[in-house]
């Protein structure tokens, strides 16, 4: 196994399935394990995130609140040889279904209002992207998902 660097100074690699195992195990333990899992897996999270909702402040606070429930989950998470970034999509998923749900209303109203809007004469990439999500908003979280992953993870 390779020795996993603990300081924040220090660059990593990324964990063998065998080192998460351990790492994961430490981190309930050990807070600079915890944060070596917050660093490995921080950007992936937020670029999933980041897809489904499109608003810098909006993707700080969802983030945040997957790595704290990463945080107050993970000593009752246990290994099935699955790697621990897919729990954490499926917490982060789950944060971005629950701000979906509550930010439903207000997106239909906005595609609404967009569809309607003269501005369609100016097309551009950003505004198609921002009209994709309003449209995605649109929908039952559950599809939100599905679209999401499906044609937005893929390149990953």
């Amino acid at each position: 196994m390779m020795a996993l660097t603990l300081t924040a100074e220090e660059p990593f690699d990324s964990p063998t399935i065998e080192d998460e195992r351990e790492l994961i195990e430490r981190a309930k333990s050990e807070p600079a394990a915890l944060a070596l899992l917050y660093r490995l897996h921080y950007p992936a999270i937020a670029l999933h995130v980041g897809r489904r909702v499109g608003s810098v402040p909006d993707v700080d606070d969802l983030v945040a609140e997957t790595f704290l429930a990463m945080v107050r989950y993970l000593p009752r998470f246990r290994w099935t040889s699955v790697p621990l970034r897919a729990w954490l999509y499926r917490l982060a998923t789950n944060q971005v279904n629950r701000w979906a749900k509550r930010r439903r209303k207000w997106a239909m109203q906005r595609f609404n209002e967009g569809m309607t809007s003269r501005d369609d004469a100016i097309n551009s990439p950003k505004k198609d992207v921002e009209r994709l999500r309003l449209a995605m908003l649109t929908l039952a979280p559950r599809y939100q998902s599905v679209l999401s992953l499906h044609y937005m993870e893929r390149s990953n």
